[in-house]
């Protein structure tokens, strides 16, 4: 970490639900918990927008995260699994090849996903159309928070060293 891991003495009574809840929550916590408001909001945001059944599925939203942490290279959180998206892992190997034992809509997610990771600049219109095929604009729309959080979550860890 690039700052020094918060002790757990000095933990805000609200971190300590997050702190409890494995590795990757207590490295989060040290590593970010000097805000206790902030990092609440945070992880808030986080479970609303990634864990909770929304207008894309939590496999989608599964489908995105492997991306994205393949993307980034982060073995913690490509070694994170979410046995409720039902998500087999023997195809999260091609996740950044996807071939045919991904659906098209799967196949749209995803470089929807890459591409918009990849900057905004990436994202054309076709992107959009090939989307609108298998999704409605709630759901579009609910990808781009969930790539959008992933990619911010990525460089505030990385940048702060959270998983280092």
């Amino acid at each position: 970490m690039r700052l020094p891991p918060l002790d757990p003495s000095e933990l805000d009574p609200q971190l300590e639900e997050y702190y409890h809840s494995g590795e990757r929550g207590q490295r989060i916590v040290q590593g970010l918990g000097r805000r206790p408001e902030t990092l609440r909001r945070w992880l808030d945001l986080y479970y609303s927008v990634v864990r909770d059944e929304g207008a894309l599925s939590l496999q989608h939203k599964e489908l995105i995260r492997n991306q994205l942490a393949r993307l980034f290279q982060c073995q913690m959180c490509q070694q994170l699994v979410l046995p409720e998206a039902e998500v087999e892992p023997s195809r999260l190997a091609k996740i950044l090849d996807p071939d045919d034992s991904f659906g098209p809509d799967e196949r749209a997610l995803l470089r929807f996903s890459r591409n918009l990771h990849t900057g905004p600049e990436q994202v054309g219109p076709e992107d959009f159309a090939e989307m609108r095929k298998h999704f409605s604009d709630e759901q579009i729309t609910e990808a781009g928070f969930v790539v959008s959080f992933f990619a911010a979550a990525g460089r505030l860890n990385f940048g702060f060293g959270v998983f280092d």
